[in-house]
């Protein structure tokens, strides 16, 4: 399936808006160009579909205009309810050591999920490590771990201790005790390359320019930027501020760029004051088939990108095997509208 570029449409309405040449000569000299991409979540193909058309796009512009000055932002949530996790990190990973080759910025946000990936694979307190197994496994992990060839066994005699969890809305009760969850940490811990926990590392809970503020959740609108709760700009805590935030034309300050809430399309709406904003930019890729990116300039979106992923819907329900590792028999129906609801963790 072939990703969609909708820059190039949007450059003949800004022209056509300016009166005179081309879109990409009236951009700033002075101010970058940001491409945000929205939530990966494992859909590699979808991620390397969508690089491609953003160097295509940059490509195109500079053509044109060789002041034109771009910076790539990921906005979080790269792991797990999609079937190649590794392979996004290692897409990253990549991406980054290429800033040295051919100059672009780019910044990596780090989402919930990845914070609870990251805290699994790093904690070493025993209840901690517990808790950050249940997360992963509530919310999308069981096929992170199933990539890697690591599998659960149901342990129904150990339900009524306080050493196990029942997986949530999985159709075959999986119930995972302390020594699974400790076996399968060790396990991870030999796997993972270096690069993928100094990866990790690096990543960012927000990334500010003079005009936009990125982070993975949202903030909260009552509250000065420098004064946010990084749990809540990660979207580990105060769910319903980011769900509020998402219902909102943004912060007063500067126009926020978001991911974690799934919306239709790439939202862009501004402030009464004209200074601040907010851009949404998850659509919903491991549900809706869609990763969308978000072409930011001088406090406006001047164009978005998208790819497909190609992948069946992810469904918690589903219980990987070694026989198959990720939902095959219910391929993502792109046709149907999405319920924006704010999703869960």
């Amino acid at each position: 399936m072939r990703p969609v570029n909708r820059a190039i449409l949007e450059d003949a309405r800004l022209a056509e808006e300016f009166g005179r040449g081309s879109a990409t000569s009236m951009f700033r000299k002075d101010k970058p160009t940001y491409y945000a991409i929205g939530d990966i979540h494992g859909h590699a193909s979808a991620l390397k579909d969508i690089l491609k058309l953003i160097k295509q796009d940059i490509e195109r512009r500079t053509k044109e205009n060789p002041a034109f000055n771009p910076e790539i932002v990921f906005m979080g949530d790269y792991v797990d309810r999609g079937p190649h996790t590794q392979e996004v990190l290692a897409i990253i990973e990549q991406e980054l050591e290429n800033q040295e080759h051919d100059g672009i910025k780019r910044t990596v946000i780090k989402g919930n999920h990845d914070f609870i990936y990251q805290r699994f694979l790093t904690a070493r307190n025993p209840s901690d490590i517990f808790v950050m197994a249940a997360n992963l496994l509530n919310n999308g992990g069981l096929c992170t771990f199933a990539e890697l060839d690591i599998f659960f066994e149901s342990k129904p005699e150990l339900k009524e201790t306080k050493k196990c969890f029942t997986v949530r809305e999985i159709e075959q009760e999986l119930v995972v005790d302390m020594g699974q969850v400790l076996d399968v940490q060790e396990k991870m811990q030999k796997i993972i390359p270096a690069g993928q926990i100094a990866l990790l590392d690096k990543m960012v809970s927000t990334y500010e320019t003079e005009d936009f503020y990125f982070c993975h959740a949202g903030v909260d609108n009552n509250k000065k930027l420098d004064e946010q709760n990084e749990l809540t700009l990660l979207g580990i805590n105060q769910q319903d501020l980011t769900r509020e935030f998402k219902r909102s034309a943004g912060h007063p300050d500067k126009i926020v760029v978001t991911g974690h809430t799934i919306v239709k399309g790439v939202e862009f709406e501004q402030t009464n004051n004209g200074i601040g904003g907010r851009v949404s930019t998850d659509t919903g890729a491991y549900q809706s088939g869609l990763l969308s990116c978000a072409i930011l300039h001088d406090r406006k979106m001047v164009g978005t990108l998208v790819a497909k992923t190609g992948s069946a819907k992810f469904e918690q329900s589903f219980l990987p095997t070694p026989e198959c590792k990720y939902p095959k028999n219910s391929p993502t129906n792109l046709s149907q509208p999405l319920d924006v609801v704010g999703q869960q963790v």
